[in-house]
C-alpha cells in the first residue's frame, strides 16, 4: 500500500476552532487507520463552530490508494441540544414539563415537553407538568384562566369546575 496521510489536531480556546498540528504523509501503522486487504482507509472527526454559532461534526473517510473520498458534516445543533447545561439530560423530551432550565430555548423547551404550559405565558405554577396531565388539580394557581383551567383537565364539556 501506498500509506495515509495522519492527522493530528488540538483545540485552540482563543479562536474557538480546532488547529492541526501534525500532518505526516506515509504513516503506515496508527489507530485511526482500517485495513482492508492491502487497501488503507483513514477515518477523520472534527468538531467546529460554524459561522452562525453552531457546533459542527465533520466527518470523513478516505482511500488514498483508490482516490475515494466521503465527507460529511452534520449540524449537531439541529439533532441535540448541545447548549442546554442540564444535570439530567435524559429528561429532556420524556413527556413531563420539568420546568426551571430544562424550559429553555437552549434545551428545546425540555425537549417539547413544556409546549402545552408554555401556551399560558401568565401561568406561574410550582409543578408545570401538573398542566394538562389528565388530572383536574382543582386549586389555585393551577384552576385557573391563566392556567388554561389546568391545561384544560380541569374543564367538562368546555365548563370548568369549581368548588
Amino acid at each position: 500500500s501506498s500509506g495515509a496521510l495522519f492527522e493530528l489536531y488540538t483545540y485552540d480556546p482563543e479562536d474557538n476552532r480546532f488547529m492541526a498540528t501534525l500532518s505526516r504523509k506515509g504513516v503506515e501503522d496508527i489507530n485511526n487507520m482500517i485495513p482492508d486487504g492491502n487497501i488503507l482507509h483513514g477515518l477523520h472527526f472534527s468538531l467546529s463552530n460554524g459561522d452562525n454559532g453552531s457546533t459542527l461534526l465533520s466527518m470523513s473517510n478516505y482511500n488514498l490508494d483508490n482516490d475515494v473520498v466521503f465527507i460529511d458534516v452534520i449540524d449537531l445543533d439541529e439533532l441535540y441540544y448541545t447548549k442546554c447545561g442540564v444535570h439530567r439530560p435524559d429528561r429532556i423530551g420524556d413527556g413531563d414539563c420539568d420546568g426551571t432550565v430544562y424550559n429553555t430555548a437552549e434545551c428545546g423547551f425540555d425537549g417539547g415537553d413544556c409546549d402545552l404550559y408554555n401556551g399560558y405565558p401568565d401561568c406561574s405554577v410550582e409543578y408545570p407538568n401538573f398542566i394538562g396531565d389528565g388530572i383536574c388539580k382543582d386549586e389555585p394557581p393551577y384552576n385557573t384562566e391563566e392556567c388554561g383551567f389546568d391545561g384544560g383537565d380541569c374543564l367538562v364539556d368546555n365548563y370548568f369546575i369549581f368548588r
